[in-house]
């Protein structure tokens, strides 16, 4: 069985917030439908108006229930991309794979070695001068200096390298953090860059749909009771 494309995520996007709209329709109808049985501008006998509630609740419950499914169908999707987007690994072509496996050695002794705003400084250089393979290679190993940073704020332990016990300033910290992103980011398919940005957006229309329900379900809790016989206070 084939592993799903780019082109298969953004189809399956554009179907589901298809179905968030179409249901979220359903609902305004269904709605519509049963606020009318319940208008008091509208003169009904209280057995018509029973009748008209009857007839007109099940729509409205189905309709509930299918954009409740729809909502979370497309939040489960959104959240499946956002990961897939979020771990997608940088490459590089074979070539600049040949010289990164012998210049790997000396990134990670920067990796190792340099004060935090230097080796940041060092990433700066790096994409200044467009040098793929050191920005690969400082993302890759430059993540693992942010986790002992965090291990450097706590008390000194025996076997720490000496600049755990230096590095310990919080906007360095944060400072290398935001380079590497950017880095990362450089290296992104534009695609699922694309992929990422639909996943944005199709999580906003999920959110005012599911608001929309909650919204509603009060506002016609007590038709519902009314029309199931129930007695409201």
């Amino acid at each position: 069985m084939a592993l799903p494309t780019t082109t298969d995520y953004t189809t399956r996007m554009n179907e589901v917030e298809l179905a968030l709209r179409n249901t979220s329709n359903t609902l305004t109808n269904a709605r519509s439908e049963f606020e009318k049985a319940n208008n008091p501008a509208v003169f009904f006998t209280d057995e018509e108006r029973a009748v008209r509630q009857e007839r007109a609740l099940p729509a409205l419950e189905a309709a509930e229930a299918a954009a409740t499914q729809a909502v979370e169908d497309a939040l489960t999707l959104a959240s499946d991309v956002t990961d897939l987007t979020a771990n997608a690994a940088p490459a590089l072509n074979p070539a600049d794979e040949a010289i990164a496996a012998s210049r790997a050695v000396f990134v990670r002794e920067d990796v190792d070695t340099l004060s935090v705003r230097e080796l940041t400084q060092r990433i700066r250089q790096a994409a200044l001068q467009d040098d793929r393979v050191s920005l690969f290679l400082y993302l890759r190993y430059a993540p693992d200096r942010l986790k002992a940073q965090a291990k450097a704020s706590g008390p000194y332990d025996e076997g720490d390298t000496p600049w755990d016990t230096v590095d310990t300033d919080g906007d360095a910290r944060s400072e290398l953090r935001v380079v590497l992103n950017d880095v990362r980011d450089s290296f992104r398919n534009p695609d699922m860059k694309q992929l990422q940005d639909k996943a944005v957006a199709l999580r906003g229309v999920a959110y005012k749909l599911h608001e929309d329900v909650r919204k509603r379900a009060r506002q016609n809790e007590t038709y519902v009771f009314q029309a199931k016989g129930e007695v409201t206070w």
